[in-house]
Parts: C-alpha cells; structure tokens; sequence
C-alpha cells in the first residue's frame, strides 16, 4: 500500500463545546519544588466536591486543541470519525469526557513550554521530578481526592529517563 496523505475522508474530527457542568481554570500556576511555576489548566464538575484527577502534561502546549491537521500529516493515518470537546489538547484525554464521569482533568505545559517557567528540552531529566511535583500538588487541592492517575499518547507518556 503506497503512503499517502490524509483526507478528509480519512479523519472526520467533530469538535463540540464544552458541557455547561465543565468549570474551566486557565493558566493556574503550580509551584515546582525549586520554585519555577508550571502553568496547567483544570477542568472540574460544577459541582463542589473532591474527585479524582486524571493529568497530561504536553511539550506541544496545553491550549493547543485543534488537532485535524497534524493528523493529516502523517502518512497512511485513517482515524475515522471522532469526536471530542474544543478544549481536549494535542493527544491529551478529552476534559469533557472525563468530567462527565466524576473526574478533575489537569492539563500541563512542560518546563519552558506554553506559559510554564523555565528551561527546556525533549525528555528533559527536570521533566520526571516536575511530573513528581505536579501529582503532589494535584493530590493536595481542594477539588480533589488524593487520587491521581495519568493519561495521554506519545510523549505524554513516556518516560524521560529512558532518554536521558
């Protein structure tokens, strides 16, 4: 089968708001145990309670939604047809979809990425201590249970010590 690149037939990406029950914080900063703050975005029930937290934290920016035409860059990709919240960051799980179900959704930037303090580079070491930092942190705040889990594709979930 020859490469090609995508269609449109070959991604059929819907895009819709977020639910009314979804409260958005943009750009909150989290403190770093050397002090550098990474900015992240939560997503939580409109409800008040303390839930668990599923977390990404992205090199290639957490407002970074519209994920059609990286896609379509690569060769003989054929996704078919999804659809997911106009707030779901490259390769990051749909805060949508998991508030929904009764979880906080924490989306990060990187060191050195998006709005985040600091120096960075792929599979930075500070990258697995920031990580480290960021659980604790989400496990402390006050929408959230104690519990955190992780989600994501690609780089989002690998781990930077094995390239370091």
């Amino acid at each position: 089968m020859a490469n090609h690149l995508c269609t449109e037939q070959d991604i059929r990406l819907t895009y819709r708001p977020l639910s009314e029950g979804v409260v958005v914080e943009k750009d909150v900063k989290a403190v770093m145990r050397d002090g550098v703050k990474l900015s992240v975005n939560v997503f939580r029930p409109k409800e008040g309670g303390r839930y668990p937290v599923v977390m990404a934290v992205s090199p290639y920016g957490k407002d970074q939604y519209l994920q059609n035409e990286a896609f379509r860059q690569v060769p003989s990709m054929q996704l078919g047809e999804m659809e997911i919240s106009d707030h779901t960051a490259f390769e990051a799980p749909d805060p949508d979809f998991w508030v929904s179900r009764g979880y906080v959704v924490v989306q990060g930037d990187v060191r050195g990425q998006g709005l985040s303090e600091g120096d960075t580079g792929p599979f930075h070491k500070q990258d697995r201590e920031d990580y480290y930092d960021l659980i604790e942190w989400a496990a402390v705040q006050s929408w959230s249970n104690g519990n955190v889990g992780l989600n994501g594709v690609s780089y989002l979930c690998a781990c930077p010590e094995v390239a370091a």
